[in-house]
């Protein structure tokens, strides 16, 4: 009996000391710093008068042809590389650049996701000193606007450009943005929040690309969304523009039209019968845009499409186009936001109706989709003035 009292002594004497210890203090992890979105490449400032020759030098003169007077001011032009996801879901570092006045005396006016339209690779925004397509900077925005996939720091000699591919786009610009108000949070540049979108030809599509994802992300205060003879239709532009009787004879950017094939083949993995898509003459044609920049190509190729394409690729009825092309049309389908994405938001489309590259009908054919599409003519008779008038128009009126 003794045994035991002492026994259960000797365990109430445990309990009690093991009550009377006191708990360890909580010991939280350290909160790891937030991994930053960007890095700042290059920081520049330009004067009104560096803009201006910029600008002369980018049109060929074309900007001077306007009767109207630009108010020129100085900028500060920031290039970031960021991160983004390429075609095949991996990470992917690139660049954009962000611009904005110096002599700008209060809170900037917004943002203005501007999205460039096709150009060489040295004329990728983070190449250049000062695109006309970052005009609405001079209009008191900050103008945030990506190089794209395949240009600036991601340009490299075996990785091609995804041309026309929305989903790659959209996904570049929109990280771009983020990347630019992150920037704009540390460097302490006050704007009022909301965000414009604008875009010529390449850059039209991709603004409405962008669009779509910023729908997709509830990205707030979309404001307004402009964008000029834009592709938005890639079925449309090779069923219209290259079969058009009047057309197909004299494209003048053929090397465009075969960028966009190659893209879709390898952001597809469509692995097409060359065979199948050109004559023979041309089935090795794609090749010259491995050692030409596409934009380059044009003045290496014949405009007559009658010559380069397979004689099913101008069949009337696409019931009877070869099984390649099948797969190549399935790939541009999926591309085309005509007639597929229902925009949320007012999208104000320009166009001229004598456009010689991006056809007219792609326009109307959106209009006639989407109450939220609009449509207004531009006076310019060919596709690159016509983008001028619209960007003149965006600074100069709506902006003003």
């Amino acid at each position: 009996m003794k045994n035991i009292l002492r026994i259960l002594t000797f365990a109430a004497l445990i309990v009690f000391s093991a009550s009377c210890k006191k708990d360890p203090e909580p010991v939280n992890p350290p909160t790891p710093e937030k991994t930053p979105l960007y890095s700042v490449i290059e920081e520049r400032e330009l004067t009104a008068e560096e803009i201006k020759k910029s600008c002369d030098d980018m049109t060929g003169g074309k900007l001077s042809s306007f009767p109207v007077k630009i108010p020129w001011h100085p900028v500060r032009k920031v290039t970031l590389k960021y991160r983004t996801t390429g075609v095949d879901g991996k990470p992917l570092e690139v660049s954009g650049i962000v611009t904005f006045r110096t002599d700008f005396d209060s809170t900037f006016r917004g943002l203005c996701s501007v999205q460039h339209g096709t150009c060489p690779f040295h004329w990728a925004p983070s190449r250049l000193d000062f695109s006309p397509e970052a005009a609405p900077a001079l209009a008191g925005y900050i103008v945030v606007e990506a190089d794209y996939i395949g240009y600036g720091v991601s340009q490299t000699e075996t990785f091609n450009h995804p041309y026309l591919h929305t989903a790659s786009t959209a996904q570049a610009c929109y990280d771009m943005l983020l990347a630019a108000r992150e920037y704009l949070e540390k460097a302490k540049i006050n704007y009022h929040d909301q965000t414009l979108l604008a875009g010529v030809s390449q850059g039209g599509n991709a603004t409405v690309a962008l669009l779509e994802k910023l729908e997709k992300e509830q990205y707030p205060n979309i404001g307004d969304v402009f964008a000029a003879g834009p592709p938005l239709s890639i079925t449309t532009i090779f069923t219209t523009l290259l079969t058009d009787s009047l057309k197909y004879s004299n494209y003048t950017k053929p090397g465009f039209a075969l960028q966009i094939i190659r893209s879709m083949n390898e952001c597809h993995q469509l692995n097409l019968d060359w065979s199948l898509i050109f004559k023979p003459k041309y089935q090795t044609v794609l090749g010259i845009l491995d050692s030409v920049d596409f934009y380059m190509a044009n003045e290496n190729l014949t405009r007559n499409m009658r010559e380069v394409f397979h004689e099913d690729f101008f069949a009337p009825d696409p019931a009877t186009r070869n099984s390649e092309l099948a797969k190549l049309f399935g790939a541009f389908k999926k591309n085309d936001l005509v007639p597929r994405y229902h925009p949320q938001h007012h999208v104000q489309l320009f166009h001229t109706p004598t456009d010689e590259i991006i056809p007219y009908k792609i326009s109307v054919d959106a209009v006639n989709f989407d109450h939220n599409y609009t449509l207004s003519d531009l006076s310019s008779k060919d596709h690159l003035t016509a983008c001028l008038e619209f960007y003149i128009w965006l600074v100069l009126v709506h902006m003003k």
